[in-house]
């Protein structure tokens, strides 16, 4: 019997399907789920939590590139946000927030009711960097990208 806290093999994986589109990541077998619905973070969060997975996080340029090729001239939530400590951006799964791709200016929290939550801007999608991020109003509505393991 296999240890309790042995890797799941690749071919038991969820298959990669669902949303209005998708793209896996063939290094790690990440699924992310792009959804066209017009959704708050939290709701956007909950969706993809329902899915067995979270907002995308975007840890690396390679991933963010990634990402970026799934909804080009979209904004797009993903799993970051300052909610808890203002300025202090943090990633739905705990990871370390080290890989910034911020666009110029951002994170500013503007906004009357200040913006605390991460879009990726698809009309800001710079080759070799991929989408720009920008923080917006958590209760505004936008599309999401879901990750799956």
């Amino acid at each position: 019997m296999p240890p309790i806290d042995a890797a799941v093999p690749v071919d038991a994986r969820l298959p990669c399907i669902g949303g209005d589109d998708r793209i896996e990541d063939e290094a790690s077998g990440a699924c992310y789920i792009f959804f066209t619905a017009d959704l708050s973070w939290a709701a956007a969060q909950a969706e993809c939590a329902l899915l067995g997975g979270h907002l995308a996080t975007s840890t690396s340029l390679a991933e963010n590139v990634l990402m970026s090729r799934i909804a080009p001239e979209t904004e797009i939530w993903i799993g970051a946000t300052d909610e808890a400590s203002e300025n202090n951006f943090v990633w739905v799964t705990s990871e370390p927030f080290a890989f910034v791709n911020w666009r110029a200016g951002e994170p500013n929290n503007g906004g009357s009711n200040g913006e605390h939550c991460a879009i990726l801007e698809g009309e800001n999608n710079v080759a070799g960097r991929g989408c720009l991020w920008d923080d917006r109003n958590c209760a505004s509505g936008s599309s999401y990208l879901c990750e799956r393991p």
